[in-house]
């Protein structure tokens, strides 16, 4: 399969996958497709299925593509098999837009109830009003609980919180003119968003890592 091929494939599921993500997955080692003499690109479908898990777990888990790649790493150590595939322990955040109180969020993560309630107030999230994506905002709690076992707790991270924050208003005015009233206009605009964080994101990790380096970390 070329790389046309797999666009139309996935690009149904993932409207935002792009012949340039395609390149950077395989850029991070995701994803390793064969070359023909000529230097082009051919996709199987073991690696048209390998890239489906990595976008669906960006895509409702929000894991961060070190992660995935460790997960890969266990599948193909792991025998083929439906307990192979089990390299995710435990309940599932809910993907998509939802609405949940504290208490389910606290089940599904281990955190305690105030932790997640740090969370939302300094996110700006209201779980009794706000629709959330169930991955996002479960991954959201899981990094502050990792920060807090760091010795980082959630008053330590406003900058963050207001970082993104600026970030989202960054999004909301690039996507502003994309978006309108009918179901697919706004389902581009949503694929254009998410497209735009991606990129901001990799962004952030790449100059956080730049300047640590010359900070001597």
């Amino acid at each position: 399969m070329s790389i046309g091929d797999v666009l139309a494939d996935l690009g149904g599921e993932f409207p935002a996958l792009s012949p340039s993500k395609l390149r950077y997955l395989e850029e991070q080692g995701l994803v390793t497709p064969a070359r023909t003499r000529g230097g082009y690109r051919k996709y199987c479908p073991a690696d048209v299925e390998r890239l489906r898990f990595v976008l669906a777990a960006q895509r409702d888990q929000y894991l961060p593509l070190r992660v995935i790649r460790d997960k890969l790493d266990a599948l193909d150590r792991a025998p083929a098999s439906a307990q192979a595939m089990g390299v995710t322990p435990g309940p599932r955040p809910p993907a998509g837009p939802i609405r949940m109180n504290a208490e389910e969020l606290a089940a599904l993560t281990g955190a305690s109830e105030p932790l997640v309630a740090e969370v939302c107030q300094a996110a700006g999230l209201d779980l009794d009003v706000d629709t959330v994506s169930g991955g996002a905002l479960t991954a959201a709690v899981e990094a502050a609980m990792a920060l807090a076992d760091l010795g980082l707790e959630v008053r330590h991270l406003r900058p963050v919180f207001v970082a993104v924050a600026r970030q989202a208003d960054l999004v909301e005015a690039a996507t502003s003119a994309r978006r309108g009233s009918g179901g697919a206009q706004r389902e581009r605009a949503a694929a254009l968003a998410r497209e735009i964080a991606e990129s901001m994101t990799q962004l952030s990790q790449a100059v956080l890592h730049v300047t640590l380096t010359r900070r001597g970390l």
